[in-house]
């Protein structure tokens, strides 16, 4: 048994051996570390062992978020991996959103970009212990343990030991052969056809029929006239000159229930504007052999553009004011000025600053956190808001000002089913480009865009998710597409879960269903229960009756009686959906935010390209939540095969994880998270015949996942980057059952960079390596 050494919060962080854990146990007090006074005391009457235990209450705090107590510098030291387990006890909350959290995060960091993960005990009069695994990064040198509060919290905290761990290494020689793949690998989706209207006997109408007109300002009702009479004469084709139509009206365009029908739009432009209404720009739902075909759509810029790019002419003493110079306008074009969150952003490229992330967030929820905008010049606005707001910006920096979030996508699909559009462009949209919900089945985006006009000086394209969705039947395809310059993830597949406690012997209540359309779960729908690490209860019941007390809790009644969970609840997949059978191929996916966000079953994905993107390539994930959003039931059955992906995690993300291209994980209570499911929710994938040039770090990193072959890739890197990382190179696997690295090549002209695996022999099960080599660097 190893020896431990007992510290007190007094102990001298650098006086402890390599190798032995340290043991914080607040027997002598708070000591000298870093805490707040007004939030972090002693607990004497009750602690949760000894005599002692760190007690926290933020119940008098004004504040949002505050930190209360920090591990001291150089407990947590570079490039090192650890064990850490503490024990805690909520044993008040303000309100509902209120909780405990602790940080990996650098005690030089004010915001949370830089975080290497997140977990947060929850129930108030539990005691929990808890214990992760971390990597902490080579940068910043200053990681830390910290405990912070969201909203008011009184908890006690106890026994945070810290114990250093050794990863395994094994080199890629520059000589083997090549070893066999297993037998039997996973296969991706099926192939399926999606049915195109029928054209039997088919109707011909002309949309300027009905008064669609390019001098119109608005043609909301002229087109919705023609949309609602040619449905009726089924199978039909509804087609627009060419031309920009204006659409300014509260409504979307609404396309229901239609049969056979096809919009064509020859090329035309349909241009929107609106300070209100319904969030789509165009719903089509409840439709059956529908195509929507060559048109782009499109938000007048020219009158109030989506986002802008700024720079800081100054900034006040108390940080409360900044003023800010639009680069691309002498006079800007609407003085009703919103500013939704500023990102510094790399003025050569205008992307996100990738060794300085900042995000600062104002009136991100339209009417909330509004800064008081005066503008001094027609180019130079001066915002105030808080004290401190702009303390992360400098003069001479530059930043992307966005002006809308979430507020109106481009497409709302829900519940179609043989839905086709293609040679569509999303040239831009405030919201989301493509949101999919219901049980929508067999639709595909071939040679669509999502992407601005080529050669605009335009910041981004959508101010959301490029395509986001919710639920879905399955049997999905993306061909031959673009999509680019989203402001947050290019694709994100999955299907809502949710989070619930058992009532009694046949009922439990749902805990989070805040991001859940309201008729998610209807009676008669099928709900597998799950433990709180997603491992099966064996649990799968009809629901027959509903009662909703608020967005967030309902009351569920099962046909049969209710096991009892085997931690503190249950996560809840609800069968009558299931994205599963997904088919991604031959598309570009460049200058993103996050890549592809996959929660799914039986997916290929192939012959992309995935290039300049600030976070990882594709991120194969389930999670959930107490108090935000809870995606996926679990992802199974993918191939990657025959992809490229060039400087994808330019930014460096998931710190923890060896900032990766692919990313494999999951996440429990909070999003990220350092708790990891012994249950392995993420199994049968197969990462082949890929290119990764120009990795930040590990090429694929796999965690809480098994059955994981990564065989028969290319590793390139010649060039350095902007966030150094000592891992890079190396294939990275930690909590997981089996992964196999196999008959891989890696190639670089860098002195020192590393190549093969690198994993942690304690939590992953069995890994298979072999047939693995570097080579010489001529193949640039």
């Amino acid at each position: 048994m190893k020896q431990m050494m007992i510290y007190s919060a007094l102990a001298v962080a650098a006086a402890l051996p390599a190798a032995t854990p340290a043991v914080f146990d607040f027997e002598q007090g708070l000591g000298k570390e870093r805490f707040d006074r007004r939030y972090a005391g002693i607990e004497t009457a009750a602690p949760l062992s000894g005599s002692r235990s760190l007690a926290v209450d933020t119940r008098t705090s004004d504040s949002e978020w505050n930190g209360v107590w920090s591990l001291p510098k150089g407990v947590l030291k570079p490039g090192r991996s650890y064990k850490i387990s503490l024990t805690a006890k909520v044993t008040d909350k303000a309100n509902d959103r209120a909780s405990l959290l602790f940080l990996i995060r650098p005690l030089s960091a004010n915001h949370e970009l830089s975080d290497a993960g997140m977990l947060t005990p929850q129930t108030v009069g539990k005691e929990e212990k808890i214990t992760f695994r971390l990597n902490v990064p080579e940068k910043p040198d200053d990681y830390s343990l910290q405990v912070h509060t969201h909203f008011g919290v009184r908890a006690l905290v106890d026994d945070i030991t810290v114990t250093p761990i050794e990863l395994k290494e094994i080199p890629a020689p520059r000589q083997a052969k090549a070893v066999p793949l297993p037998a039997v690998l996973p296969t991706g989706s099926e192939e399926f056809t999606v049915d195109r209207p029928k054209k039997e006997s088919r109707k011909e109408f002309n949309a300027k029929e009905f008064g669609v007109s390019t001098a119109s300002k608005d043609n909301t009702a002229a087109l919705q006239r023609a949309i609602d009479t040619v449905r009726r004469q089924a199978p039909a084709r509804l087609f627009l000159e060419p031309g920009v139509y204006r659409f300014e009206g509260e409504k979307p365009l609404i396309f229901n229930a239609l049969t056979d029908f096809e919009l064509d739009g020859q090329g035309a432009e349909l241009r929107f504007h609106r300070t209100g209404g319904d969030r789509q720009l165009i719903a089509v739902s409840n439709s059956t052999r529908l195509e929507l075909k060559n048109f782009t759509v499109d938000w007048d810029w020219e009158r109030d553009p989506l986002a802008s790019v700024v720079t800081v002419d100054s900034v006040a003493p108390d940080r409360r004011s900044i003023r800010l110079r639009f680069v691309d306008y002498e006079k800007f074009p609407n003085t009703d000025l919103r500013v939704a969150d500023l990102s510094r952003i790399d003025p050569a490229n205008r992307q996100a600053d990738p060794v300085r992330p900042v995000r600062i967030t104002l009136e991100m929820n339209k009417g909330q956190n509004r800064p008081e905008a005066r503008f001094l010049e027609p180019n130079l606005v001066e915002l105030t808001s808080r004290p401190g707001m702009f303390k992360s910006a400098m003069p001479g920096e530059t930043f992307l000002m966005r002006h809308y979030g979430y507020d109106f996508g481009a497409f709302f699909l829900r519940n179609n089913q043989h839905l086709t559009l293609e040679n569509v462009t999303v040239a831009s949209a405030p919201g989301m480009g493509v949101i999919t919900s219901g049980r929508q089945h067999h639709w595909q985006l071939l040679n669509c865009r999502i992407a601005p006009p080529a050669g605009s000086k335009r910041p981004c394209s959508t101010t959301a998710d490029a395509m986001h969705t919710i639920s879905s039947a399955g049997f999905f395809r993306l061909e031959n597409c673009e999509l680019a310059y989203s402001c947050d993830d290019t694709m994100n597949f999955h299907d809502l879960n949710g989070y619930a406690v058992k009532l009694d012997e046949n009922r439990i209540m749902t805990t989070n269903l805040n991001s859940h359309p309201g008729d998610y779960f209807r009676v008669g729908d099928p709900i597998e229960l799950c433990n709180d690490d997603f491992s099966p209860t064996g649990f799968t019941g009809k629901i027959t009756a509903i009662k909703f007390r608020n967005r967030r809790e309902g009351e569920i009644t099962f046909d049969k009686p209710v096991p009892e969970p085997a931690g503190g609840g249950f996560v809840l997949f609800n069968r009558s959906y299931g994205s599963r059978n997904l088919i991604f191929r031959n598309n570009h996916i460049h200058h993103f935010p996050r890549g592809l966000l996959l929660m799914a079953e039986n997916v290929t994905i192939e012959n992309n390209r995935f290039e300049e993107g600030n976070a990882a390539g594709i991120k194969l994930e389930t999670g959930y939540t107490f108090d935000v959003w809870s995606e996926g039931y679990g992802v199974r059955n993918v191939v990657i095969r025959n992809n490229r992906f060039t400087g994808v995690n330019r930014r460096g993300r998931y710190v923890s994880e060896n900032r990766p291209d692919i990313y494999i994980n999951s996440y429990l209570r909070s999003d990220p998270s350092l708790l990891k499911s012994p249950y392995p929710v993420i199994r049968d994938i197969w990462i082949t015949g890929n290119e990764f040039r120009e990795s930040t770090g590990s090429p694929v990193f796999v965690s809480t996942a098994d059955n994981v072959t990564i065989s028969g890739n290319r590793f390139v890197n010649h060039e350095t980057v902007p966030v150094k990382e000592e891992k890079r190179g190396l294939i990275g696997a930690g909590n997981s059952g089996t992964v196999r690295v196999l008959n891989n090549v890696w190639e670089s002209s860098l002195p020192g960079l590393k190549s093969g695996v690198l994993y942690d022999p304690d939590s992953v099960t069995k890994l298979e390596e072999g047939g693995n080599v570097v080579r010489s660097a001529a193949g640039k």
